[in-house]
């Protein structure tokens, strides 16, 4: 910390509030004047045709890998405990070549009965499903908890189950395989 900012700190302390004030603003007009010197110099450099900031960045580029900045259109993989930062529409490429999702994102969906269409397209190994207002015909809680179990098999863990008086039913489980999740809410008239 620069002098002025402590005498600022110290004033405050002492409660003598009047030398704390002037100490703020000499503090504040320092950083305002370092500020616009360091400005000047990178306008001057520019102006001569060389940008100090520019060369430095190329610089550094050179020596660190690609910083992830749009997490939409990048994704981060891994081989042999190196990662790498790609473009998202290069991932199949780098997967054929061995290698691995850095950070595998779990989502939990939570959909009712007249949504589960969405379903189809978002569901990836380890997200978590939660699914409202399912018909059930004459089944409770653990008979179709049962049920659920047996037709999801290995394809998801932790599967919960709830049906109210009125027959309406919840599901809940952990992906663990979407193309078999996926094939049985369709055979079970859950999703298109």
């Amino acid at each position: 910390m620069n002098e002025n900012v402590n005498k600022f700190i110290d004033s405050v302390k002492q409660q003598d509030y009047t030398t704390a004030k002037d100490e703020f603003q000499a503090a504040m007009a320092e950083k305002i004047n370092s500020t616009f010197e360091n400005k000047k110099i990178e306008l001057a450099s520019q102006m001569a045709g060389e940008s100090v900031v520019e060369e430095e960045t190329e610089h550094l580029d050179e020596k660190k890998s690609r910083q992830m900045m749009d997490p939409d259109k990048e994704t981060m993989v891994v081989k042999n405990g190196k990662v790498e930062v790609i473009d998202k529409k290069d991932l199949d490429k780098y997967m054929k070549k061995g290698y691995g999702l850095a950070e595998a994102k779990k989502h939990t969906h939570d959909f009712e009965a007249d949504m589960f269409g969405g379903l189809d397209a978002k569901l990836s190994k380890g997200d978590t499903v939660d699914l409202k207002g399912l018909e059930v015909d004459d089944m409770n809680t653990s008979s179709y908890k049962k049920y659920m179990d047996k037709q999801l098999g290995g394809a998801a863990k932790n599967v919960k189950a709830k049906v109210d008086r009125t027959g309406m039913a919840s599901l809940s489980f952990e992906v663990v395989d979407p193309n078999k999740v996926k094939s049985v809410l369709q055979d079970n008239g859950i999703m298109d």
